[in-house]
């Protein structure tokens, strides 16, 4: 099938881990970032200015967890209310909080908390995707937390597709799952590391996104009370089981999908209303069609061209917005297609205190460890070994204290090298000095 032109055009760069986008019908642009800043643009258009952002209270973020979700209300503008998922500490527990806010011309204000309680937030598939559906619901797509077992939990707010009102409350026309007397914001369970949800604009049908482990990534169809599995059943291998078998999935390997939406509008010609997922591991964006209850995979774009893509949503102007890894935001027309660019994962201009720290804490721990080894040898030999050793020991305790201070699990790798590296520099230094010392007090005697 023939597709569309596409042109790119860079939107905004230098955001701190980007996490979701979404466009008001005013034309601003709301974007999460995952240290825990809510930022807002005054348009879509290339380096449009940020009027405004804010810091949400209460942020961890650590591995996949932190500020994540973006939904704009249906309403949005007449009560200009925004809601975000954010991985917070509360009352002593790490928890995934749906928050409510309202925007003004130029500031961002907490409404109330939506969702207080019951997703437990982990740096392990902590997905949590919202949107709004054409029922006007707020549809959460969340990640088991780590823990497998919570998917198939009814009582675990983890691993689900969860389905509320507005304020929070439960919808009266939600499932009564299996062990329990009432309707609750569960509406269908067995996910692992939810990506996306995305509703079909003819049907309005609900789709979600979930990463597999290891094998099989799923697109599945939502339905009242479907159970897609996870962890007794991985693809299409659970009918049989009583479990909800996905419309596509990956086979024997992964992606890594993330982010999914429709196209939206004629802009896009042939391909229009058609299923575009964007993958991390393989650095993409794959086009879907979806039709009766089986979707097929077609072109693929982008490939790796922008590094990993996490973030996909349509704008009011029928443009798509992809968040990419390599810190841009882009933008095209005529089938528009456009780029909001995710930051590395680790951001090196925060990170810069924590190089600091990595390289002069070995320095420290070396001070008070290295020599006093080196005076203890008896031959250079021995010196030399002694100073090596104490390097790497007080290299990891650079690297320990960049992880501690870094907030973020993938800190570590990265701690510990850079804190190896400094320690053994250290000790090498003090190897050098220590010889040479010895052999001058030799030739002196």
């Amino acid at each position: 099938m023939s597709g569309p032109a596409i042109t790119e055009t860079v939107i905004q760069s230098g955001l701190i881990v980007p996490w979701e986008v979404a466009i008001a019908p005013d034309g601003r642009m709301f974007v999460t970032e995952r240290p825990g800043t809510i930022s807002v643009f005054e348009s879509m258009a290339p380096m449009a200015k940020r009027v405004t952002s804010t810091q949400v209270s209460g942020v961890r973020a650590m591995g996949e967890a932190g500020l994540l979700g973006l939904a704009l209300d249906p309403d949005f503008s007449r009560n200009q209310f925004l809601y975000i998922c954010a991985s917070r500490l509360d009352q002593g527990e790490w928890r995934n909080e749906v928050l409510r806010y309202r925007a003004s011309t130029s500031a961002l204000a907490v409404d109330t908390t939506i969702l207080r309680s019951g997703i437990v937030a982990s740096g392990l598939h902590d997905g949590c995707r919202m949107r709004f559906g054409p029922d006007g619901k707020l549809w959460i797509a969340t990640g088991d937390g780590g823990l497998p077992a919570r998917a198939q939990d009814a009582t675990s707010l983890n691993g689900k597709v969860l389905r509320i009102n507005a304020d929070g409350s439960v919808p009266s026309d939600n499932p009564t799952l299996m062990g329990q007397s009432s309707p609750s914001a569960v509406y269908a369970l067995g996910l692992r590391n939810p990506g996306a949800v995305a509703f079909d604009p003819r049907s309005g049908t609900c789709f979600v996104v979930d990463a597999g482990d290891q094998i099989q990534d799923e697109i599945n169809e939502v339905s009242a009370g479907a159970n897609f599995g996870w962890p007794a059943a991985l693809g299409p291998n659970g009918s049989s089981r009583g479990f909800v078998d996905p419309v596509w999935s990956s086979g024997r390997s992964t992606l890594a999908v993330a982010g999914a939406v429709f196209l939206p509008g004629p802009e896009w010609g042939a391909w229009a209303d058609s299923l575009v997922v964007a993958t991390l591991k393989e650095q993409d964006l794959r086009r879907f069609t979806v039709d009766d209850k089986h979707a097929t995979e077609h072109e693929i774009l982008l490939n790796q061209k922008y590094g990993r893509l996490r973030a996909v949503t349509a704008a009011p102007d029928g443009s798509l917005l992809v968040g990419v890894r390599a810190g841009l935001v882009l933008s095209t027309f005529v089938a528009l297609l456009a780029f909001i660019g995710l930051t590395p994962e680790l951001s090196w201009v925060p990170e810069v205190p924590l190089l600091a720290v990595s390289v002069l804490v070995p320095l420290v721990a070396y001070a008070v460890t290295g020599f006093r080894a080196e005076r203890r040898s008896r031959s250079i030999g021995s010196s030399v070994v002694a100073s090596a050793v104490a390097g790497v020991v007080s290299g990891l305790a650079g690297g320990l204290s960049f992880v501690l201070f870094g907030k973020s699990l993938l800190n570590v790798p990265v701690g510990l090298v850079l804190g190896c590296l400094a320690g053994a520099v250290w000790g090498a230094v003090g190897a050098i000095v220590s010889a040479r010392s010895r052999k001058s007090l030799d030739t002196s005697g």
